[in-house]
């Protein structure tokens, strides 16, 4: 007598939430069609071909400031302003060599953030354009992950992002950098971070 195997129900409701339900669509959409190249929609639109040598990433972020001052003996000014309006292409071709592109439209002005390619022979980088000195962890920490609104007071003497050329190392537990560089891209340093 043969038997047959028993099935499973498949449930038809997924636990994950709307955002990573599309990417998963938009990553089966891509590998159905039998194209080279992954599509995902995690962190912006990200590109990967198949066997990883080529990847591409567009991506942006807004952070908006608001105050508002019931009136007391002072006058103080209410408002709302972008603090970052940024848009930025990343990739990597044959896994060692990177860019990065970053714009900020913030201010009623376009101002180039990062604009560099670098080599990797791991775990040393070389990296050449206009990117984040290295100078504090602070400082090399992007606006997103920082705690407060602001960077703490020594920061003011970090350099910001300037024109060079900078290397990077690293091991288990300890990291390296130095970095040579002129000015910034719109030869005012004291407008960066």
């Amino acid at each position: 007598a043969t038997r047959a195997s028993p099935q499973r129900a498949t449930p038809s409701c997924s636990r994950r939430a709307p955002a990573q339900r599309s990417e998963k669509q938009a990553e089966k959409i891509a590998a159905s069609d039998g194209s080279d190249v992954k599509i995902s929609v995690k962190e912006g639109l990200k590109l990967k071909s198949k066997d990883g040598n080529f990847k591409f990433q567009l991506g942006g972020r807004i952070m908006t400031d608001y105050a508002h001052y019931e009136d007391d003996k002072s006058r103080l000014g209410d408002g709302t302003e972008f603090r970052r309006a940024r848009l930025f292409l990343a990739g990597s071709f044959y896994k060692h060599l990177d860019f990065k592109s970053q714009l900020d439209f913030a201010g009623n002005s376009v101002s180039v953030k990062d604009m560099y390619i670098r080599y990797n022979f791991m775990p040393n980088s070389l990296t050449f354009g206009n990117f984040k000195q290295p100078f504090s962890l602070e400082g090399q920490t992007s606006s997103k992950y920082i705690t407060f609104m602001e960077r703490a007071l020594p920061n003011v003497f970090s350099p910001g992002r300037l024109i060079g050329v900078g290397y990077n190392t690293r091991g288990e537990n300890w990291s390296f950098a130095l970095a040579g560089a002129g000015s910034s891209v719109t030869g005012d340093a004291d407008n960066e971070g």
